[in-house]
């Protein structure tokens, strides 16, 4: 009955016949047997250009960052009604043109290369599974992006397929109200494992490919979790603002982005058997975006604009405050206890104050230049700093209000202002959550979003019984690596670290520290994370088949020596924090190390020997590559330091800051625990 009901009630979405104009239809095959490539086509009838110009996008929305996905698509042919080949054309790497005066009917036939079991958010095509990403696949008909379209989907016969796309009465056929919508809607497919559940009357479907396989997991509790979440968020809202959605999981990736009317997430079978709760909070984080940035946006984002980057200062608010939503959501769908959740804050803030960045990089800033760098955030992520600032605000807003009003209040009421309008700008955020709420956050965002001054955490863990100090330490310089080998820690020692010059080797397997045994990597750098300053300690090791004790003396990192080399790039150095000390020598992130002082550099290793080995207050000069010029770089590495917050709930809460306390999570303020 349910499923009857969802496909009945969305039928009414299908397209209207349109009398007159051009009509899009778009097919994608899945040969059985064939995992080399899907098989594409758009077919437009009655086009109203001689010539038509088709784009695959450079950039998918959600994910800030150009693609090179043209490269997978090959093959591509024009032909018309007749099947008579029509003359195809290339502009640059990202349009095909088509020149076709007069004709009635046109057809664009392309094959997207399969890129096998990738991870999630990308298409992938296996004998056993697919996903397509609409970014990443079609060629959309860049003169008509209003048109509306239908997609037909031809699959092995073993296959399902599920999709946000609309559905219409054939069972392969769906409909996209306009090239957004088309491009927005993954499609996956293969034998999938499904549920479905109801929320407020809203069809919801969970949908699952692991390969064919039966599930080792209990699908109906993972069900059970995605409807508590759904439920928790449209009790906040107030509202569901979809007709329906489909929660898109796929086994074996990570990570999750966000689209009109469903999501992709990665899950681990394996976790999930362990835990139906393993994947909640990505999918807590991606469907709170149907809320916000799928439909409450800023202005850049929507209509898109697919050719290149698309820049805003308010992606702290579109992801940041999604993140801190995302354990507050947990918490009131009853699926994250008092101690998780004050956890997962406490764990964000620390990240937060102990990164030099939050006090140099605003949030608007990180957000605009998120295109300038190939990791997603720079020195510190927007993530990260909307999370914590939506914390303030929040309970800044319940302090001020004696908790009858909150950020919540600030975002229904945003997102009534703008929402399926042309979006808000960046100072419209502060102007309406302050109207919303009766508290004036001009001050706030002044400092904490367009600027980076400290963050008063004391004053706003206060508010909900939760104590904060400020700490300042200096971290350790180890320049240690180790494995776990045949039971025993084996270490490897970068040359000329602090390390190397107390007289430990490289193979020599650690067997103490001081007075604590190491018993695995973990434990280990989690020992020497801890180490303080100047101390000295008897390190034992055993070396060539006897124990040998190094006095070992533990010095002081340098800013130099926490640089870091991008997995990715070789000796491309990354962690330069924009107006840092080390900053206003000229070093930036993105240049490429290949000499320090007298030592050339041609690999990672030894970019970070060298690095580590530099002590504090030696002058010496780094050469870098920079946009292909050689430069000299004049250095003198400097002590390094971590500033980090001790956070703890108050012995001496009062009954109004646990009442805060609760009200964020959703229930009766708790018991405080900590007397």
């Amino acid at each position: 009955m349910l499923v009857n009901r969802f496909l009945v009630s969305l039928a009414a979405l299908a397209l209207v016949i349109v009398a007159q104009g051009p009509r899009l239809h778009y097919t994608v095959e899945v040969k059985e047997g064939d995992d080399a490539s899907f098989h594409c086509q758009v077919d437009v009838r009655d086009p109203d250009h001689d010539t038509l110009r088709f784009s695959v996008a450079s950039w998918a929305p959600g994910s800030y960052r150009l693609l090179n996905q043209w490269s997978n698509i090959v093959n591509v042919k024009a032909t018309d009604g007749e099947g008579r080949e029509l003359p195809l054309g290339k502009e640059g790497d990202l349009t095909w043109t088509v020149t076709a005066p007069g004709k009635r009917h046109v057809n664009v036939a392309w094959e997207l290369k399969s890129q096998g079991r990738a991870r999630n958010n990308r298409s992938y095509l296996t004998k056993t599974g697919a996903l397509l990403d609409g970014p990443r696949t079609w060629l959309y008909w860049r003169d008509h992006k209003e048109l509306p379209a239908h997609v037909t989907v031809k699959l092995p016969p073993t296959w399902t397929v599920a999709t946000g796309l609309n559905p219409t009465f054939n069972p392969q056929t769906f409909y996209a109200k306009d090239t957004d919508w088309l491009l927005d809607c993954p499609i996956l497919m293969g034998p999938l494992e499904s549920r479905m559940f109801e929320v407020d009357g809203v069809p919801v479907r969970v949908a699952i490919d692991i390969g064919g396989k039966k599930p080792e997991f209990d699908v109906d509790a993972f069900a059970d979790v995605c409807k508590k979440i759904t439920e928790a968020q449209a009790k906040m809202w107030g509202f569901i603002p979809f007709e329906h959605y489909t929660y898109l999981f796929s086994g074996g990736g990570g990570g999750g982005l966000e689209h009109l009317t469903s999501t992709t997430i990665g899950i681990s079978p394996a976790a999930l058997a362990a835990n139906p709760r393993a994947h909640q909070g990505v999918t807590s984080h991606e469907l709170f975006h149907a809320w916000n940035v799928k439909r409450l946006r800023p202005k850049a984002l929507g209509p898109f604009d697919y050719d290149g980057p698309v820049r805003t200062k308010s992606l702290w608010f579109a992801e940041g405050l999604t993140n801190y939503y995302t354990n507050v959501m947990l918490a009131r769908a009853g699926l994250l206890d008092e101690e998780a959740f004050l956890a997962s804050y406490r764990a964000s803030v620390l990240s937060f104050s102990q990164n030099e960045a939050s006090r140099i990089v605003s949030p608007e800033e990180c957000s605009w230049t998120v295109w300038d760098s190939v990791y997603l955030a720079g020195p510190i992520s927007y993530y990260l700093q909307g999370e914590v600032l939506g914390l303030a605000m929040d309970l800044e807003i319940r302090h001020q209000t004696q908790n009858r009003k909150s950020l919540d209040d600030g975002m229904r009421s945003l997102y009534a202002r703008y929402a399926g309008k042309e979006g808000f700008a960046s100072e419209d955020v502060v102007v309406e959550i302050s109207r919303a709420t009766g508290v004036d956050l001009h001050d706030f965002f002044l400092k904490h979003v367009s600027g980076a001054q400290e963050v008063d955490w004391p004053r706003y863990f206060g508010h909900m019984g939760v104590t904060a100090e400020y700490m300042v330490s200096i971290p350790p310089s180890v320049g240690l690596d180790a494995d776990l080998v045949d039971g025993a820690v084996r270490v490897s020692v970068l040359d000329g670290s602090p390390l190397a010059r107390s007289g430990i080797r490289t193979g020599d397997i650690l067997k103490s520290v001081g007075k604590t045994k190491v018993q695995s990597p973990a434990t280990l750098r989690r020992m020497t994370a801890a180490l303080a300053v100047g101390s000295k300690e008897q390190w034992v090791v055993g070396r060539d088949g006897k124990d040998v004790t190094v006095d070992v003396t533990i010095e002081a990192a340098t800013d130099v020596s926490r640089l870091r080399i991008r997995r990715s790039g070789a000796t491309t150095i990354d962690g330069v924090v924009p107006g840092s000390a080390l900053a206003t020598t000229g070093l930036i992130n993105g240049d490429v190390l290949v000499g320090v002082g007298d030592r050339a550099i041609s690999s990672r290793d030894q970019a970070r020997t060298a690095l580590t080995s530099l002590r504090e207050g030696m002058k010496t000069t780094m050469k870098v590559l920079r946009n292909g010029t050689e430069m000299s770089v004049e250095v003198v590495p400097q002590r390094a330091t971590v500033r980090s917050l001790v956070i703890a709930p108050n012995p001496q809460a009062t009954a109004d800051q646990l009442a805060i306390r609760g009200a964020l999570m959703g229930r009766a303020a708790p018991v405080n625990s900590a007397k």
